[in-house]
């Protein structure tokens, strides 16, 4: 169970850092010389949400990853279907770089208003609005580049797109994570992904994933999702 709620732990974490610097006002100090801090950062301002012409930057990220469905149901702490409702803002981790005299990001959140239309499990009820956590945030270089930088293979929700995601809670700070990653959010398909599903035929393009690593396992889990799910 340690390693299932790893990414929720990750997050919790990292909101924690967050909230303790902003109430403190300040820093502590970091290795190299670096003044490090947690305290959110939002560049959101001005940028639309999907963000088309951001060059897309991956960063690993430890996820806990799963062989089947059911060991991903069993995981998650809800199971549901919700419409993307709006981007919520951002939350950045961030370093003071001496040499370059700038200030750096280190790791982030995006965070987005979703709307529940059905539970399959867990506690929310539909109606509910809940706050979803992609690890990726949006951030502007000095020479103005604006850059999105993952730790997800999932590409970023669409407001008023509906998904079905599989979710850890994180107690502390209400939010959720999908379990699993890209394992744990999926749009609702349509009548020909559901067919290329069924022949796994689908690409991870297909389910709103990133092509930076190679995920096979997911048409197996994928065409367990549309059977049990989309059908």
């Amino acid at each position: 169970m340690k390693k299932v709620k790893q990414a929720a732990a990750v997050l919790t974490a990292f909101l924690s850092a967050c909230l303790l610097v902003s109430c403190s006002g300040g820093g502590h100090s970091a290795s190299s010389g670096q003044k490090a801090s947690s305290s959110p950062v939002d560049q959101t301002s001005g940028i639309a949400e999907d963000t088309p012409d951001a060059q897309v930057v991956h960063e690993e990220m430890d996820r806990r990853m799963f062989n089947n469905l059911a060991d991903l149901e069993d995981a998650s702490d809800a199971i549901v279907e919700c419409v993307g409702q709006k981007k919520l803002g951002q939350n950045v981790g961030t370093y003071d770089n001496p040499k370059l005299k700038e200030n750096l990001p280190t790791v982030g959140y995006t965070f987005w208003g979703m709307k529940v239309t059905k539970v399959f499990k867990g506690t929310v009820k539909p109606g509910d609005q809940i706050s979803f956590a992609q690890a990726y945030y949006l951030w502007t270089e000095s020479d103005g580049v604006t850059k999105r930088i993952c730790s997800t293979s999932q590409k970023p929700v669409q407001v008023g797109r509906e998904y079905l995601l599989f979710l850890l809670h994180d107690e502390n700070h209400n939010n959720y994570v999908a379990a699993g990653d890209y394992q744990g959010k999926y749009a609702v398909p349509s009548d020909e992904l559901k067919t290329k599903g069924l022949a796994g035929t689908v690409t991870q393009s297909d389910l709103d994933m990133y092509d930076d690593e190679q995920h096979s396992e997911i048409q197996s889990i994928y065409k367990d999702v549309v059977q049990k799910y989309f059908s």
